[in-house]
């Protein structure tokens, strides 16, 4: 037991990064301001199942029964609300007591201004698409979920987070590239 949880240690945590837009810059420090979810907030992460767990027939029970963490967690997440974005997720062991816990980091990151600064410098902004013009913050939720015989993973909601950062931070993702920002 002991050496598998050295290894985990190397290897998390483990970022993976979707894109609706491709590329990305060095990027500035990020500050982000946390607030703790309601449960009114909560209820607004996407169901999973989407629709209910009494929908489902027994395969698709199986399915969801053995979801890992980082799927229920880009699940849960959703998809932004702002015209192009771009998610990073992160996995973390934590240890809570004697119990290993993943903790699941959803980075929505708005790619909006990046996207819209770059249009209007090489076409005009009378060509571009106004509604790029959106400086909604990047969204980050924090999640929690104890592991079910070490595939599966049962959400613990009541640990739930979610904070913003402002649209003009710009924290590193990956090798050192930016989040928010697109490849000039």
């Amino acid at each position: 037991m002991a050496m598998w949880c050295q290894a985990m240690a190397l290897i998390l945590p483990l970022s993976i990064l979707g894109c609706s837009v491709a590329g990305a810059k060095i990027a500035d420090a990020e500050v982000v301001t946390e607030t703790t979810l309601s449960q009114a907030s909560i209820a607004s992460l996407n169901q999973v199942p989407p629709n209910g767990i009494d929908t489902l027939d027994e395969d698709a029970f199986r399915y969801f029964q053995a979801m890992g963490p980082l799927e229920y967690a880009a699940r849960l997440g959703g998809m932004p609300d702002v015209p192009t974005w771009r998610v990073r997720l992160q996995l973390y062991p934590v240890w809570q007591g004697a119990d290993m816990l993943y903790q699941v980091k959803v980075d929505h990151f708005n790619m909006s201004p990046a996207l819209y600064d770059s249009l209007v410098s090489s076409y005009g902004e009378e060509n571009v698409d106004p509604s790029l013009a959106n400086n909604e913050p990047h969204q980050h939720i924090s999640l929690e979920f104890l592991p079910v015989m070490n595939v599966a993973a049962d959400w613990l909601s009541d640990s739930t987070q979610v904070a913003e950062s402002d649209v003009i931070v710009n924290p590193t993702c990956g090798l050192g590239t930016g989040c928010a920002e697109l490849d000039d």
